[in-house]
């Protein structure tokens, strides 16, 4: 199984305020993550940590101490003082990872991405960092646990995200292609009008064609 997840926070006395959580102290946290990393993770498993695990040493090399499976971590901004603890236990370290899972490029970040690599094919955006409060752009989704009920997620879980959102990105690209060709009927009058109007047209054609592709893709990787 392939596993994700970040900004966990260990140690973190005011992430506890700051993203909501339910817990009475980092004890009582830090005990609920680490147990639930046990109880998850099996042989074989794989693993993507998007950042942010752990405030203080001693919680992350505890964490990464109890992840016996192959690690891929990508750093985040409260990560630059542990990069030789993550490099000790986990097979890759670094900024921002580019893979292919299943025949699905994916690019893994600590923050979220405007524009990533491949993302005009249908390529993947996973990060964290926001807690849960920066929605996603197009293919891209938040793996923190603030963002999913303080749960880790499965490769078969992001799929069927990524199908729904490819739903909804189709019918708001779409839509707003509709009003754009609203928006252009009332200018047929000027010179400009015919112009307006074709491109408009032509931008609805283009994007369907182009969603449909993208429909497709994620249709092959369910």
């Amino acid at each position: 199984m392939i596993w994700f997840t970040a900004d966990w926070h260990l140690g973190h006395r005011g992430i506890l305020a700051h993203a909501a959580r339910p817990w009475k102290d980092t004890d009582e946290m830090d005990f609920y993550l680490t147990d639930m990393l046990i109880r998850t993770l099996g042989p074989g498993d794989r693993l993507y940590l998007g950042g942010d695990m752990a405030w203080r040493k001693p919680q992350l090399e505890y964490l990464l101490s109890l992840c016996p499976v192959e690690t891929f971590a990508i750093l985040g901004n409260h990560d630059k003082p542990f990069r030789k603890i993550y490099e000790a236990h986990c097979k890759w370290v670094g900024n921002l990872l580019d893979t292919n899972i299943e025949g699905q490029s994916v690019t893994i970040s600590h923050y979220a991405m405007r524009v990533w690599n491949k993302s005009h094919y249908g390529a993947w955006n996973l990060y964290g960092h926001s807690h849960g409060s920066l929605p996603p752009i197009g293919m891209q989704y938040d793996i923190g646990i603030d963002n999913n009920n303080l749960n880790m997620l499965n490769w078969e879980m992001i799929k069927h995200i990524m199908a729904e959102q490819a739903k909804d990105e189709r019918f708001d690209l779409i839509e707003e292609a509709e009003k754009l060709i609203t928006a252009a009927g009332p200018l047929a009058w000027c010179h400009h009008g015919p112009v307006l109007v074709e491109e408009a047209y032509e931008w609805e054609k283009k994007a369907k064609i182009w969603l449909d592709k993208k429909e497709q893709l994620v249709k092959r990787q369910r």
